[in-house]
């Protein structure tokens, strides 16, 4: 008897699950119906008021913003979240940030780089990789107007 109710819970929960995934089978099949996923934005940086105010500025045009305040969060971040667009400051309480954009970006080659720091100037650091870029702080508000300007 018990036996019986357990296969019959199985079939029940069997045919439940296979629903589902029909169903999410037929929703991947048209993915017009999902809105546009929105672009994930990871700042890696100690200095939390620049934290916030990134993040306030990145989730009024619609992204999605993932924080680190030191290396190593922030280098699991990138494995975990894959975000479409990383900024990266140099100086952090456990490690030099740039140290690790060669790593970084053969793991992620789609990965748009923003390398930032108040204490290195832009020739300190070069690249042929166009998808990196190196910023001073602070960072005004017209140049990340002009670079994010099509997310508005």
């Amino acid at each position: 008897m018990g036996w019986y109710l357990i296969n019959n819970r199985f079939n029940y929960l069997e045919t439940h699950f296979r629903r589902k995934f029909i169903f999410v089978e037929r929703l991947n099949n048209d993915l017009s119906i999902f809105p546009l996923m929105k672009q994930k934005v990871l700042i890696i940086d100690d200095e939390i008021d620049f934290c916030m105010i990134m993040k306030g500025y990145f989730s009024r045009k619609n992204y999605e913003i993932f924080l680190a305040y030191n290396l190593q969060s922030g280098l699991f971040l990138i494995d975990e979240m894959r975000p479409d667009i990383l900024f990266l400051d140099n100086n952090l309480p456990d490690g030099q940030g740039w140290k690790y954009v060669e790593q970084i970006v053969e793991k992620n080659p789609h990965l748009q780089i923003y390398l930032i720091s108040a204490h290195q100037n832009k020739s300190s650091f070069t690249s042929p990789n166009k998808n990196i870029v190196v910023w001073e702080k602070p960072i005004s508000l017209q140049i990340l107007n002009n670079v994010f300007q099509e997310n508005k």
